[in-house]
Order: C-alpha cells, then structure tokens, then sequence
C-alpha cells in the first residue's frame, strides 16, 4: 500500500529563496531597527517612546519585507537564466532535454 505525500516537494529554487530571503530580511530588520533605537533621544515621555517604538516595528517590517521581495526576484533572475544557459546548451549540442523522447532516425 502506498501512502501519497501531503507535502508537495520543494525544488532548489524554493529553498535558495527561502533561505537567502530569511538571512537578508533578518539582517536588514535589524539594522533598521539597531538605526532606529540609537537615534532617539532618552528623554522622551512614555507615550513618545511607545510611539517610536510602534512606528520603529513597522518600518523594520517594510524594510525586511521590501529587501525579501528584491531577494526573490534576483534568485529567479539567477535561475531563469541558468535554465536559459542550459536549454541553449542542449540545444547546441544536440542532446535531448530531460523526458524529452527522441525518435529514432530523426
């Protein structure tokens, strides 16, 4: 008996942007957030504080969301064109492309 998978499985790319976008989103939400803390004064009231803190959170969050999203797209742009790079050699070399079928005589 076989049991199907109910996780579909990730490809290469997946997994360069995954981890790729974690590193640079984390790197990018604290440096915003490091800039953020060390340019306020000290002798600002409660209310202030919390006002710069709510404000510091969200644009930590675009920052590191807006540097995820440029990840994203060189790591497609990477791969679209090594796919490119591959197919033209496979091409030029007459070699069939993976689960293409090749007639005989042809």
């Amino acid at each position: 008996m076989e049991v199907e998978q109910a996780v579909p499985r990730k490809g290469l790319r997946y997994w360069v942007k995954t981890g790729v976008g974690l590193i640079v989103a984390t790197g990018v939400g604290a440096l915003v957030g490091t800039a953020i803390k060390s340019n306020h004064p000290e002798n600002m009231k409660l209310v202030t504080k919390f006002c710069v803190g709510a404000a510091g959170l969200v644009l930590t969050g675009i920052a590191s969301t807006k540097a995820e999203q440029y990840v994203d797209d060189k790591v497609d742009m990477v791969f679209d064109t090594a796919e490119q790079i591959y197919e033209e050699v496979q091409n030029t070399l007459n070699v069939p492309i993976e689960g293409e079928v090749v007639e005989e005589g042809a």
